[in-house]
């Protein structure tokens, strides 16, 4: 189901938007979903997709949205001239299946950007950085370096500890090849495989590299109700 009309010239970089999750971390703590969720007067969805708008290397957008969402991000996107969302598709069961079918809705593109909806943090840099790196490299993606230290678990017993100097925080938005990803998601979905991020369905299916792009450590995604009033703070400028 598309609202917006489809523009038939081909793109450098198209643009998924899964934003069809139920955010059921937040413990309800803001109402059902968070997409629609308020930061600073404005809601999450429109901040990351103002983002979009604004990246140099973004042609177009499509989002997966929830079916009871659909009539309300429409008019969101309508009245803060987002003028790059050409679609607005209703999201599958999983994230997998959303990303797919918004997939199916971009225009034929050289690249296929899939970024978190509730990501309202990543900068228009940040996603022209990472599209330039994957025209380069053929794919990628934003990470940040590992603080903490990091150790694995055996219920609550801790166990050995990780190299830190080896691992990464993954971000998005996520850049690959569209025709590429495009034929390995439908394999993924088709042998009913189950991953926790795009750049696992490229790396395992086709088995080809990845380029590590610089992230922003402020470019969180909402996921639980400590994030919001953090995510606030950094709209406000704020700085830690």
């Amino acid at each position: 189901m598309g609202l917006f009309s489809r523009k038939k010239k081909r793109c450098i970089c198209g643009c998924v938007v899964p934003a069809a999750g139920l955010g059921s971390r937040m413990q309800g703590a803001y109402g059902e979903g968070k997409q629609l969720i308020e930061l600073r007067g404005t809601p999450v969805l429109v901040h990351t997709l103002t983002k979009l708008e604004h990246a140099q290397t973004i042609d177009f957008v499509v989002v997966a949205v929830r079916e009871e969402e659909l009539a309300e991000i429409h008019r969101l996107v309508q009245e803060y001239g987002l003028s790059k969302v050409t679609q607005l598709v209703v999201g599958g069961e999983t994230r997998m299946q959303s990303v797919a079918k918004g997939l199916a809705a971009l225009p034929p593109c050289d690249l296929v950007a899939i970024h978190d909806g509730a990501r309202p943090l990543a900068s228009s840099e940040l996603i022209d950085r990472v599209v330039q790196a994957a025209q380069q490299h053929g794919a990628a993606i934003p990470g940040v370096a590992i603080k903490d230290s990091v150790k694995t678990r055996n219920g609550q017993l801790a166990q050995e500890d990780l190299p830190r100097n080896r691992l990464v925080a993954v971000q998005t938005p996520q850049v690959f090849p569209m025709e590429e990803y495009d034929a390995a998601l439908a394999y993924a979905l088709e042998k009913r495989l189950s991953f926790t991020d795009d750049a696992a369905v490229y790396a395992s299916v086709l088995k080809k590299p990845i380029y590590l792009a610089e992230g922003e450590f402020c470019n969180l995604k909402l996921t639980t109700p400590e994030d919001v009033p953090l995510a606030e703070f950094y709209l406000g400028g704020g700085r830690l």
